[in-house]
């Protein structure tokens, strides 16, 4: 492991904002633009859409489902940047498509990312299994700072 060394200023000014739209999820936002607001930095507000939501559906039905998917996505990225106060902190939104990891890897490196925030669900059990895994995998995976918020 590497140690910081003791006169390195520490930033966490980029902020990955990763959000599913549930409220749990955004519960994380006004911690991600209060970092970047004492940073002077920027939040990246991120949602991907992964083809694992698509393995079990018919492949004629699939093209369909994903232009409906992006569509809403796109919608509720609306109302969620339209529906939070920045404080004048500069944001972005980023609607991705592929691997939810592989993307958001790509989203923090491309931006220079400091940190990623998000909200947990708290889930137990099958729901764990199936909705906890993505913030487990970013806590594992990343390089970086991840502020979690339940």
């Amino acid at each position: 492991m590497n140690n910081v060394p003791a006169n390195s200023e520490i930033s966490f000014g980029n902020v990955l904002f990763v959000t599913d739209f549930s409220a749990s999820s955004e519960l994380a936002l006004p911690y991600a633009v209060a970092l970047a607001a004492q940073y002077n930095g920027k939040v990246y507000i991120a949602h991907v859409i992964s083809p694992e939501m698509f393995e079990f559906m018919p492949a004629a039905l699939v093209p369909e489902i994903v232009e409906r998917i992006k569509n809403h996505a796109q919608k509720r990225m609306e109302e969620l940047v339209r529906n939070t106060s920045f404080y004048g902190v500069p944001h972005e939104a980023l609607l991705e498509e592929g691997e939810i990891w592989e993307a958001l890897k790509e989203d923090a490196e491309k931006y220079s990312i400091d940190v990623i925030a998000l909200g947990t669900h708290g889930r137990r059990g099958v729901q764990k299994l199936l909705m906890g895994a993505v913030a487990e995998e970013i806590l594992r995976l990343a390089h970086r700072p991840v502020l979690t918020v339940g």
